[in-house]
């Protein structure tokens, strides 16, 4: 598997997992689910195998229990996963004592274990099993290991990948590990391989024409079978002992999901649109026939009639586009693929357990992108990314108790890309395992990654934690065997960005944002400022823009990110902007067109331009003039903290500049919200909600301010603070560099009362905090 995932490149965005990482999301995962299937099937409320073992009175029963298990990797690759699932139920079965011998007696005197991804069977005495065929016992062993991993892999383990190689390596993989313990029959001749290919795909998993809740009912009573039929060719076509069988088998498999696709389709809402479409067509265009019309009433059924034309072509161009297979060329239709997740009546149950290391990094076609867009809307970002979208997959795949394991970038653990997908995990499951890597563990590949575990049944609020992101590759794996952090999973959900990074402070941070409103809520905008799609063209320098008499009343006076400071701008440049907006005339306009000229072959090159959305001389994105015009807070985007300043001066920005606006009736003063966003305690709460390294990426970003907790205190109060600021501004105004240090510690002091924080919080917060616990006490 290694050798075949070095050979292709990567070229499909997945990576061969180590065997110490395989082994222990097998081992985390399978057990729980094991557990979950006894007290889903028995009534019982085990927490642990020995639990289990305590209980456990009917050996056959158990395994049956076992065995109907259902694991699925979606992006299967080599197979390296379902191998390690296969090695840890037998294990499993032999630590509860319910590994048995085709006659049903248990294998009481051996012991299975995995140890280095590898299934190890040992004898009473310690020695390790080696297979003789005309020993009796030895022969009983290694038969019943045999057909052990026989129905395992027939029953348990499903897999689907795009590659079409990946998938002939699964099972291959699979193959071989059947071949580890095959015996001589009592003809001399060795066991005959079944056909275990058929629990193997190829195919896209994220994409799919039919929805997983899609109606069979209608499908299976036109079709002359039911499913448990197409369950059993699937286990026919497993046990066919000749080719023809096999092929026979195939043919009928092919028939069954064929007849599946071509009736779901006939019923595709989609098409019984089309036809609904096609009805009203016809009706408005014999009216004409049928009845006297006025000029004005013919001109209003033609426009109709031209309306319902171009819905009609564009909803028989995606018709036609499934139905040629353009994007579902390689769809993977898990709605009828695998019959064993399906119940009698057709419906998708899910799997048990969906388990993997989905591709990191695919790169998707535009169609790709617009199908994903559509399907995964609950999760979707502007850049997207697959291992984003088979979170949700992974998900979609799940039962009613089941569990996800996945090793994906650590970056989703905390970058607000994925903030949906977080939230999504943290409302509807129980988050079991959230451990950071680091970037230890693919020796060719760089990328920082987090196992994440969660379950679909609530099992209680505990997830086992770790950060192991600076453990060096050859001691992860032992690291890893070590951890035993139970953390409150509220300390992840109280987290406004629903951060998988453990918080420390947690109750500070929700002290600070319960009962209050957010900058959202009190804010009329929060905003950044102008894209003008080409910054050489608009922007110039103020002697520049006097030299070529460009027409004053849209050249506007601009301040930069740089120029924002806290509490004042201090601008410098002598910047402007042309502000041309579409609302413009250009013929008033000669000298700024002229100037734009120059600029004419890029601007045109812009795709907005390209596209005939606004032409060459108008800004990309000029916002709303109000914006610039009215009293304003300005924060600085590129900082790794909160830096804000006040305008009254109808300074324009670009977008590296975010743009603070209060209503007109604001029960919020901009002086005080001013104090308020430049404290220590806002960079601290901000700090918390962007959960990133702000020194690698310094910037401040519209999203999280608006989450930002405000207090809103009495028209006193608030004047308090507003009288502090008020000295910052005129010592700023007299020089810009004055030393307000003094007057900003009294700021955050009474913003930490204002908070009602203690003095040990406010300590977390300001750990160089210079008053005793009674002089705070004592601060009014």
């Amino acid at each position: 598997g290694l050798i075949f995932e070095k050979i292709n490149g990567y070229k499909d965005g997945s990576f061969y997992t180590p065997s110490f990482i395989t082994m222990y999301m097998c081992r985390e995962t399978i057990r729980r689910a094991i557990v979950q299937k006894f007290n889903e099937v028995k009534g019982w409320n085990c927490q642990s195998l020995d639990n289990l073992y305590e209980r456990i009175e009917d050996k056959r029963e158990a395994n049956t229990i076992i065995n109907s298990l259902k694991i699925c990797d979606p992006a299967v690759g080599s197979g390296h996963f379902l191998v390690s699932a296969l090695n840890e139920i037998i294990a499993i079965k032999s630590e509860l004592r319910v590994l048995l011998d085709s006659s049903g007696k248990s294998l009481k005197d051996y012991r299975v274990e995995v140890r280095n991804d590898k299934l190890l069977v040992y004898d009473d005495e310690g020695t390790l099993f080696a297979y003789h065929p005309n020993n009796k016992e030895k022969q009983r062993v290694q038969q019943a290991l045999f057909h052990e991993k026989q129905t395992i892999i027939e029953g348990c383990l499903f897999g689907v990948d795009i590659n079409p190689n990946s998938v002939t390596i699964c099972q291959l993989r699979l193959w071989i590990e059947l071949l580890k313990n095959a015996y001589y029959r009592e003809d001399g001749n060795l066991e005959t391989l079944p056909n275990i290919d058929i629990n193997i795909k190829c195919g896209n998993s994220l994409i799919s024409r039919f929805a997983l809740d899609v109606d069979v009912k209608q499908v299976l009573q036109k079709q002359k079978f039911s499913i448990e039929q197409y369950r059993n060719a699937v286990q026919t076509y497993r046990n066919a002992e000749t080719k023809g069988q096999k092929r026979e088998m195939e043919t009928l498999i092919a028939k069954i999901k064929a007849g599946f696709s071509a009736n779901l389709l006939i019923s595709d809402p989609k098409k019984v649109k089309l036809r609904q479409l096609q009805g009203e067509l016809y009706n408005l265009e014999n009216q004409g026939l049928l009845f006297e019309e006025t000029k004005t009433e013919q001109k209003a059924r033609e426009k109709k009639v031209t309306k319902l034309n171009n819905e009609i072509d564009k909803l028989t161009a995606e018709i036609a586009d499934i139905e040629s297979g353009k994007l579902y060329k390689n769809a993977l239709e898990w709605r009828f693929e695998f019959p064993e997740v399906l119940n009698d009546d057709g419906d998708f149950v899910g799997f048990d357990v969906v388990i993997g290391n989905p591709p990191y990094g695919v790169d998707f076609s535009t169609q790709e992108k617009e199908f994903l867009k559509k399907y995964y809307d609950r999760i979707h970002v502007r850049t997207p990314e697959s291992f984003n979208y088979f979170s949700y997959r992974y998900q979609e795949l799940t039962g009613k108790q089941s569990l996800c394991s996945l090793i994906i970038p650590s970056s989703f653990l905390n970058q607000i890309e994925f903030e949906k997908s977080r939230e999504l995990i943290l409302s509807n499951y129980s988050l079991i395992l959230d451990i950071n890597l680091g970037d230890g563990v693919f020796e060719d590949v760089t990328t920082p990654t987090c196992i994440i575990s969660f379950s679909k049944k609530i099992l209680n609020n505990s997830t086992l934690y770790a950060d192991l992101s600076d453990v060096e590759r050859d001691k992860l794996p032992v690291e890893l065997d070590k951890i035993n952090n139970l953390i409150d999973q509220s300390n992840l959900v109280s987290n406004q960005a629903y951060s998988f990074v453990f918080k420390n402070h947690h109750q500070l941070i929700e002290k600070c944002y319960s009962g209050n409103l957010t900058l959202k809520d009190i804010a009329e905008d929060v905003a950044t400022g102008i894209s003008p799609g080409l910054a050489d063209a608009f922007i110039l320098k103020s002697d520049e823009a006097e030299s070529k008499k460009l027409e004053k009343d849209i050249i506007k006076k601009l301040i930069i990110g740089g120029e924002i400071n806290s509490y004042c701008l201090q601008p410098k440049s002598e910047k402007v902007i042309i502000y041309f907006s579409s609302d413009l005339d250009v013929k008033n306009y000669p000298n700024i067109i002229k100037h734009l000229s120059l600029y004419k072959e890029k601007l045109d090159n812009r795709v907005e331009t390209k596209s005939g959305v606004i032409p060459y001389y108008v800004m990309l994105r000029p916002r709303r003039k109000k914006l610039f015009t009215e009293p304003k807070i300005l924060i600085r985007q590129t900082a790794n903290r909160i830096i804000a300043a006040y305008d009254e001066d109808q300074w324009y920005c670009l977008k590296s500049g975010i743009i603070v606006q209060l209503p007109n009736k604001s029960e919020v003063q901009y002086l005080y919200l001013l104090a308020v966003l430049n404290s220590k305690l806002m960079n601290f709460l901000y700090s918390d909600l962007v959960n990133e390294d702000v020194r690698i990426f310094p910037e401040v970003k519209p999203v999280q301010l608006f989450k930002l907790p405000i207090v809103v205190p009495k028209r006193q109060i608030q004047i308090a603070l507003e009288k502090i600021v008020n000295k910052i501004l005129t010592a700023k105004k007299d020089d810009p560099n004055a030393d307000t240090s003094e007057l900003e510690k009294q700021i955050d002091h009474l913003v930490y009362k204002l908070y009602q924080l203690t003095y040990n919080e406010v300590k977390i917060i300001d750990p160089e905090f210079a008053l005793t616990e009674q002089e705070y006490l004592d601060f009014p």
